[in-house]
C-alpha cells in the first residue's frame, strides 16, 4: 500500500499478515484525494479519521501537506500499526487515539476541518454514526464528513450533498448547509 503523492509519495507502509482492518485501495484514494484537492486547502486544514484501521488516509492527508491527522480506532494493533510507521517514516503530526470512536465523539472537544469515517461495512450502523459525529464538537458549521461504505443511501440525509463511486466502495460527502 503506497502514498500516492505529496512529500511521501511512492513510500509503502508495510501491513502486516492479517492485518485486522481493510485499508482504502489505491485506486479509490486517488479518486477521493483528486476530489479533495480542488476542495481543500491541506495547510490549513485539521483531519479526523475515524476507524483509522492503517491510517493511510491520514498519511496521505499529511503527505499532501495537511496540517495535521488525528487517527481513531478500538483495534490496539492498528493503533501500534499508525504509530511504528510514523516513526518510520519521520511523521510528527499524526495522532493516534486508541479508544471506541463512539466515546471519542462524546469526549472530543476540538473542531475538525475534514473528518474521514471508515466503519467496518459489515458492522456499520450510519444513521447512529451520523448523529453522533454532527451532535459531537469534532462538527462545525464548516467541517467536511466524509463516509466510506459499499453502497448505503444517505441522499435522505438532510446534510448529504453528493456520492462518488471508485469501484465497489463509495464516499459519501455532508456538510452544514449555509
Amino acid at each position: 500500500m503506497r502514498i500516492i503523492t505529496g512529500k511521501l509519495k511512492g513510500r509503502r507502509l508495510q501491513l502486516p499478515l492479517r492485518f485486522p482492518a481493510r485499508p482504502t485501495t489505491d485506486f479509490a484514494r486517488t479518486g477521493l484525494f483528486n476530489i479533495l484537492d480542488n476542495r481543500v486547502d491541506y495547510k490549513n486544514n485539521q483531519l479526523l479519521n475515524l476507524f483509522a484501521g492503517s491510517g493511510i488516509i491520514a498519511f496521505e492527508y499529511v503527505s499532501r501537506g495537511g496540517r495535521s491527522a488525528t487517527c481513531v480506532d478500538i483495534n490496539p494493533v492498528s493503533s501500534r500499526f499508525i504509530e511504528k510507521e510514523c516513526q518510520r517514516l519521520g511523521v510528527r503530526n499524526i495522532f493516534i487515539v486508541c479508544r471506541p470512536v463512539h466515546l471519542f465523539l462524546k469526549q472530543v472537544r476540538q473542531p475538525f476541518d475534514i473528518i474521514f469515517a471508515d466503519p467496518p461495512f459489515n458492522e456499520a450502523n450510519y444513521p447512529e454514526l451520523l448523529d453522533q459525529i454532527f451532535s459531537s464538537s469534532a462538527f462545525v458549521d464548516h467541517s467536511l464528513l466524509i463516509i466510506e461504505h459499499s453502497g448505503y443511501n444517505f441522499t435522505d440525509h438532510p446534510y448529504f450533498f453528493e456520492s462518488r463511486r471508485y469501484g465497489r466502495i463509495y464516499f459519501s460527502f455532508f456538510k452544514k448547509k449555509n
